[in-house]
């Protein structure tokens, strides 16, 4: 199997990101880093599939739930973070090893885990120095423009 990669590893990434939480302090932004988790979930499984660009492109962002501050758990964050720098270069390794050209998929779906682990860990590191309503609210833009990188069209 010299030049192939087995998928398995890559789907039980899939299966691992589909399981992943943090509390944020935030229900509307729990709920956004879960949509973003689950739209990586997705492009993995395309990526498996051979697939160049994403089968669901245009799902829905979650509604905006209200809510008052909740607790942040500091240490889910960073390991949340930590989880998904790993499945940036498991992606990574896949994109430059697949039977097909999925290299350019794969790259958005690593830049989509950079961008949330970088937010997720300047988050933990905000909060303690400003208001954990504007950290939450940059961890917020953040979120939306991993969304954004992976949903990019092809080019």
């Amino acid at each position: 199997m010299s030049g192939t990669s087995t998928p398995l590893p890559l789907l039980g990434l899939a299966e691992e990101l589909s399981t992943l939480d943090a509390p944020l302090g935030d229900r509307s932004l729990e709920l956004l880093v879960r949509h973003l988790l689950d739209r990586v979930a997705d492009a993995i499984v395309d990526l498996t599939q051979g697939r160049t660009d994403l089968s669901r492109p245009d799902l829905p962002a979650p509604p905006h739930v209200p809510t008052g501050e909740l607790p942040l758990d500091r240490v889910a964050c960073s390991a949340l973070a930590a989880r998904c720098r790993r499945a940036a270069g498991v992606v990574a390794q896949w994109g430059q090893q697949a039977p097909v050209d999925t290299q350019p998929l794969a790259d958005r779906v690593g830049t989509s885990l950079d961008l949330l682990a970088a937010g997720l860990q300047r988050l933990v590191q905000d909060v303690a120095d400003e208001s954990p309503a504007a950290a939450r609210q940059r961890l917020q833009r953040t979120v939306r423009r991993a969304v954004a990188a992976l949903t990019a069209p092809a080019i």
